[in-house]
């Protein structure tokens, strides 16, 4: 950047006017835009700025190639007196066209154009209109994406904001169908899907690179990277259970901590007012393209997940204390792990397999415990607190014994891999057991 662009950046007319006799026309030409934008975005001065964007096109070229985004409202930058003629009176263009002006001279790498974007897609949002905001929000994901180091702090921001917006949205179009009866135009599934597939490119992100980020300049303790895998793991989780809210297969019956929300199909009417805000009712060609796309994001979080020793169904397990609409254990989450290739008897650093998450929680869910037995969970795995599932069982649900009929889960081979480990010592018994068995054997 230029020092004029600096001052423009930071609002000082007075450096404008020192550094203009130094600088080329086509430096005043930006530095004045670049301060129109400042006006409007920083100090609200909408008037000023169509000032100072008359003045600026006085002086330099106009642009040789002016590209309009769909983001923008399809406006081309404005470089001619007609051209800022034509905003007057137009606040919401006005407001475009400062975002389109800082983006294209200080570039999209910089925090400055990242922020006034997710600043006026919140502006929209306290609107109410959502859609616009989302729109905003991942265009600053993709420069975000596309410009920064992967975890970068600004990246997680936002990727924190889309989810707590989501997760309000949700809430009150509930609140709002099932106390007022009163149609809510629904929350476009495309927005969620969008911001799922960012959230586990950016794990892959992370995972391509080596892990070799300057931590000393990214990160401010150790360990926050860690913390930031987990973080964007819990956010794919919690986005794919409001996919699953929003499905139309299943929006009259998703089982979300228990609670069925059968009223939440008033959420999905759509009067003939909300075909431009909201996607259509799919076909059922669409239908199979949805959950295609949604498969194949969810095996790449299994995988990326697996690379960075992340456990996406342990966390899909553990029961977590949020809001109804990402409230864990969840069904229809796990559901989708287990379809997509996820090993149910996978073990985290303290021994647990997800069964042993399940377990050890405050209210245990038998609805999940037999969902993970009915797709291969193992009773006799053990953790490293030498705790069974079984035992974990009959210490905590002595009644559900009748109800989960636990016998059928047992099979002769957990016997036996759980009598050797028992009784054998392990450098013994790796000398006759055939090398295939040997993972099977430490999970017991």
């Amino acid at each position: 950047m230029t020092p004029m662009e600096c001052g423009a950046l930071a609002g000082h007319e007075d450096v404008l006017q020192s550094l203009s006799a130094v600088a080329t026309a086509q430096e005043i030409r930006d530095a004045l835009k670049l301060y129109g934008a400042t006006l409007v975005d920083k100090k609200m001065d909408l008037s000023n700025a169509i000032r100072v964007w008359f003045e600026a096109v006085n002086y330099g070229e106009p642009l040789r190639v002016r590209t309009a985004l769909h983001v923008y409202d399809d406006l081309f930058e404005i470089d001619t007196a007609d051209d800022v003629r034509r905003v007057i009176g137009d606040p919401d263009a006005i407001r475009m066209q400062a975002l389109i002006m800082r983006e294209r001279i200080i570039g999209g790498d910089h925090h400055e154009t990242h922020y006034f974007i997710r600043y006026r897609g919140a502006v929209y949002c306290d609107l109410g209109e959502t859609n616009r905001c989302f729109q905003l929000w991942l265009h600053a994901l993709d420069l975000q994406q596309k410009h920064l180091c992967a975890l970068h702090p600004s990246t997680i921001s936002t990727i924190g904001a889309f989810i707590d917006t989501f997760i309000l949205t949700v809430n009150e179009g509930i609140i709002i169908a099932n106390v007022d009866g009163v149609r809510v135009t629904p929350l476009s599934r495309k927005y969620l899907m969008d911001v799922l597939d960012k959230t586990v490119f950016e794990l892959e992100r992370f995972n391509s690179s080596g892990m070799k980020l300057k931590k000393d300049e990214i990160f401010e303790e150790p360990g926050d990277d860690i913390r930031c895998c987990n973080f964007l793991m819990l956010a794919s989780l919690q986005l794919i259970l409001l996919v699953g809210i929003y499905s139309s297969s299943s929006v009259n019956s998703i089982d979300v901590s228990g609670l069925r929300l059968m009223k939440s199909s008033k959420i999905r009417r759509l009067s003939h007012n909300d075909s431009k805000l909201t996607v259509n009712l799919e076909t059922e060609a669409d239908e199979k393209d949805f959950d295609i796309a949604l498969s194949d994001i969810v095996t790449r979080l299994i995988l990326v997940s697996k690379c960075l020793n992340l456990y996406p169904l342990h966390a899909a397990c553990h029961d977590i204390d949020k809001p109804v609409t990402t409230r864990f254990p969840c069904a229809c989450v796990i559901t989708m792990l287990i379809d997509n290739g996820i090993d149910v008897n996978t073990k985290n650093s303290l021994g647990n397999t997800p069964l042993h998450t399940v377990l050890l929680s405050n209210n245990p869910r038998q609805s999940v415990i037999k969902l993970l037995l009915q797709n291969g969970a193992t009773l006799l795995a053990r953790n490293k607190e030498n705790d069974t599932c079984l035992e974990l069982i009959s210490e905590t649900l002595p009644r559900a014994f009748r109800y989960l009929k636990l016998g059928r889960y047992l099979t002769l081979m957990s016997l036996a891999a759980n009598a050797v480990r028992r009784n054998w010592l392990k450098t013994v018994y790796k000398k006759i057991v055939p090398k295939e068995l040997f993972a099977f054997l430490d999970l017991h």
